[in-house]
């Protein structure tokens, strides 16, 4: 069976260098269950090369969406609002503990779309295959 096209979304224009080379390492822990969509970064191409790649490239041809909402980011709100409301794509949302997530995206209710805290980046792998296996088991 092939692997599932999986897209990591997450803040980057805000977020520090170690905290984009800890989302790449992950990226890259993930392949071994996925067919993970990168996102490039910095992207060498023009804003219309971002939107085109992140939006109707990898979130409209993913089979689901990891978005890690730990630091606020205009572009993540918008892939979800994509991957939720235009695709109807399984999202996972997490946020590490202690940090606020926007009410907004709290108060999403639906069935494909589960929002979670955790603790380490080291978690997120185990949490992602109970979520995949959950939406996808039926």
């Amino acid at each position: 069976m092939p692997l599932r096209r999986l897209y990591v979304g997450c803040a980057l224009q805000s977020a520090g260098d170690g905290f984009v080379l800890k989302i790449k390492a992950l990226r890259e822990e993930l392949k071994e269950h996925f067919f993970v969509l990168e996102f490039l970064y910095p992207h060498p191409g023009t804003d219309q090369d971002v939107y085109r790649l992140d939006i109707q490239d990898h979130v409209a041809n993913c089979d689901l969406m990891l978005a890690i909402g730990d630091l606020p980011s205009t572009g993540l709100g918008y892939e979800l609002g994509s991957a939720i409301e235009a695709h109807c794509k399984p999202v996972l949302i997490l946020y590490k503990k202690g940090k606020r997530l926007s009410r907004l995206i709290k108060g999403i209710v639906r069935s494909n779309v589960r929002i979670l805290e955790y603790s380490d980046l080291s978690e997120v792998k185990s949490l992602l295959l109970a979520f995949e296996q959950e939406v996808f088991s039926n």
